[in-house]
């Protein structure tokens, strides 16, 4: 496409001879630039893509978004911001405003990934090629290179969806942070249905109040086409809130009360899973899944509600068959002595609910809880991260999570502070393996270590480094080198 095309009514100044510039496709890394592209260069908080732009020259970049003019004698384009200006020249170079495949966007602190998993499994019971983009990357039939971000900057999100379009697929559904929102990754994007789960608190590092967290929320919550419906958990303050300030169509959900078309006519929360029976406007679906705990009920009737407006079939049935297990989510890996559960949880409320999920399986046993919090983040939630961890654990050991630049030390004295009123066992142990070893060590058959706040991730980032790392290895090396026969 033809560079001024891309750039029509976008209010920049050029340098050099624009019009007849074709471009092939977009990159905003410079390492990555292919012949033809159009570089996208703005100023982050960390690193400056500004400085980049003669590599990208050399990979073969045809012109150049820029915040500033640049010493160089090449095509340039100059706008207030480059990175939202790449959302339009995004969604024009792929032309996703005329894809076929319906797309869907689920918002909220937590539960975003277990319902875009269970979104697809109903797809795989329906027969129904879907796929997800979010925290765990993108989980689809065709390969896509991931994103390291929950929501991908705009051309890798533009691009994907072209992609999955144009290979047949019916459904995606892709996890929208409010970060995104802000940062415009998600602008010229039009959802057939968006959901919301829950808000509590996090990321106020960049929102920096609840208040903005929340309108961040509800203007993705909007991102609707004309009469498309917003699902809404009402089980959450927020929830109950975002009733009243958003335009109709709505759909209400709950798991303590039937509301409207969508609502549990049974629902046995058991040691094993969920055992349900949901009410559909498309007639009854009965579920058998291996999920615990009642946060867990509620993603599931968002899911069911998502795909059900999004206007695909409900299957009768949705079993264990059709369920892929998730990554880091409740991730269980059994010991001779207690069971290990690997989770994503990082949040005061995640936690929370975790644990007391966890506490519930409990028989005569002890609950050892092994966590810690994301360095140069919101430190304001550590004290209710750790006092939510307290108040269902028998043992509590602190740790590290991915310090980043903070000092471990740091971190782990302000986790301390929400346990003043904590009667059980507190243990610091900064390196996060000697934790979890330590953890292990202590265990009996029966109990439980809940190893929380990295869940999937492959790697820990210590003093702005990444090491390779993952809880799971931690358990399994422990294991091979205690079950030995």
């Amino acid at each position: 496409m033809m560079i001024s095309q891309l750039i029509d009514g976008i209010k920049a100044k050029t340098k050099w001879h624009i019009p007849n510039l074709e471009v092939k496709g977009l990159a905003y890394d410079s390492r990555k630039v292919q012949p033809g592209d159009f570089f996208v260069a703005w100023k982050g908080q960390k690193s400056d893509g500004h400085h980049y732009v003669q590599e990208a020259i050399r990979n073969g970049a045809a012109a150049i978004l820029c915040e500033r003019w640049l010493p160089v004698d090449f095509p340039q384009i100059k706008v207030a911001d480059s990175r939202r200006e790449m959302s339009l020249i995004a969604s024009r170079l792929y032309n996703t405003e005329k894809r076929k495949l319906r797309l869907i966007c689920v918002t909220g602190t937590n539960g975003k990934t277990t319902t875009t998993y269970l979104f697809r499994a109903l797809g795989k019971a329906a027969g129904i090629k879907t796929a997800s983009i979010g925290t765990l990357g993108i989980q689809s039939p065709i390969k896509i290179p991931s994103s390291p971000l929950t929501t991908p900057e705009s051309a890798d999100l533009h691009r994907s969806i072209h992609l999955l379009d144009k290979s047949g697929l019916n459904a995606l559904i892709i996890e929208g942070s409010s970060i995104a929102f802000e940062q415009g990754r998600l602008d010229y994007l039009s959802f057939d249905v968006t959901g919301f789960t829950n808000l509590t608190q996090d990321h106020l590092d960049y929102h920096e109040t609840m208040e903005a967290y929340y309108q961040a929320k509800k203007g993705l919550i909007d991102m609707r086409e004309k009469g498309a419906s917003a699902v809404i958990n009402t089980d959450d303050d927020y929830g109950n809130r975002l009733l009243k300030e958003i335009k109709p169509p709505i759909d209400a959900i709950s798991i303590k009360m039937n509301l409207g078309d969508f609502y549990f006519k049974k629902l046995e929360l058991l040691d094993r899973g969920i055992n349900a029976s949901l009410k559909t406007p498309s007639g009854e679906l009965r579920v058998e899944l291996p999920i615990i705990g009642d946060y867990n009920a509620s993603n599931l009737l968002m899911a069911v509600a998502l795909y059900h407006r999004a206007g695909l079939p409900v299957p009768d049935y949705l079993g264990a068959q059709d369920f892929d297990s998730i990554p880091g989510r409740m991730e269980i890996i059994s010991t001779k002595k207690g069971t290990a559960v690997i989770d994503f949880a990082h949040s005061p409320d995640a936690i929370e609910q975790v644990c007391k999920t966890l506490r519930k399986l409990i028989k005569n046993a002890k609950l050892i809880t092994v966590m810690g919090a994301g360095g140069d983040r919101d430190n304001s939630k550590r004290p209710a991260m750790s006092h939510n961890a307290g108040r269902w654990s028998d043992v509590l050991i602190l740790t590290n999570d991915n310090p980043r630049s903070e000092a471990p030390e740091k971190i782990l004295k302000e986790l301390k502070y929400g346990l003043n009123t904590y009667t059980g066992e507190v243990r610091l142990i900064a390196d996060r393996r000697e934790a979890i070893n330590f953890a292990l060590d202590r265990s009996q058959p029966g109990d439980i270590i809940a190893i929380l706040g990295k869940g999937a991730e492959e790697y820990q980032e210590i003093m702005n480094v990444k090491h390779r790392y993952r809880d799971q290895d931690v358990v399994l090396d422990w294991k091979c080198a205690n079950e030995t026969e």
